[in-house]
């Protein structure tokens, strides 16, 4: 166990080597240039996420972000709120993951062995035997390149991000990366309930962003919709 950590911090600290090694420092500050610089880095990001998640699940039949949380654990027992921390992500959005991993049977909760009013997420003998097919998540990396910036250049994409994310009118909750939904619940005829896949789920989540944000949507829909209006 304490090797595949090993091998997992050795292989993060070569994908940091590079990443870090990469880095140029432009000498033009062209508004175009730089635009199509921060989506070019955001497209690369996003891709690596993709690809981890989809090697994640064919590899173990897990979302990203339930790999995720397995791979935190495979170390040593957490609780909720310690595992909310490792992952940088809300305890809410942890604790619905560790509850679809409990409900698998790669994971159970108890009191601490070291403080009996504790409760800890730790791996079951199942959990073990998957982590070892396990391959290493994007999202480790993602992080450790985060913590290798220095503190000034890591405060300023905080708070470009985040004013991007308020521009675009979105939803300010923060699932984990890749948090797949429960799977719906089959009906009394076999016929699947109303749950959160399907078209009519998808209708739903759709009519709620517009109520969230207005009867057009998002302030960047309503902007590109008023444009299209104003061309000839």
């Amino acid at each position: 166990m304490l090797g595949r950590v090993c091998l997992r911090r050795e292989a993060r600290q070569g994908y940091l080597a590079g990443y870090m090694g990469s880095l140029t420092v432009r000498p033009d500050s062209d508004p175009s240039s730089e635009l199509q610089t921060a989506l070019d880095a955001l497209r690369r990001i996003v891709q690596a996420l993709r690809v981890s998640a989809a090697q994640a699940q064919h590899d173990t039949g897990l979302g990203a972000a339930q790999l995720f949380v397995l791979q935190q654990l495979e170390a040593s027992p957490l609780s909720i709120n310690a595992l909310a921390a490792r992952t940088h992500t809300h305890q809410s959005s942890v604790s619905a993951v560790v509850q679809r991993l409990a409900a698998a049977g790669l994971v159970e909760r108890g009191a601490s062995a070291s403080d009996g009013r504790k409760v800890e997420a730790r791996l079951t003998p199942r959990g073990r035997t998957l982590m070892r097919r396990a391959p290493v998540v994007t999202q480790d990396a993602l992080i450790g390149a985060l913590e290798a910036l220095p503190a000034k250049a890591r405060a300023a994409l905080a708070s470009g991000l985040q004013q991007l994310a308020d521009g675009m009118g979105l939803d300010p909750s923060a699932p984990m990366f890749f948090e797949e939904a429960p799977e719906p619940r089959q009906g009394a005829k076999g016929s699947r309930a109303a749950g959160t896949n399907g078209p009519r789920a998808a209708q739903a989540r759709s009519n709620a962003a517009r109520a969230s944000h207005g009867t057009e949507g998002p302030a960047w829909v309503k902007k590109r919709t008023a444009n299209r209006v104003r061309a000839p």
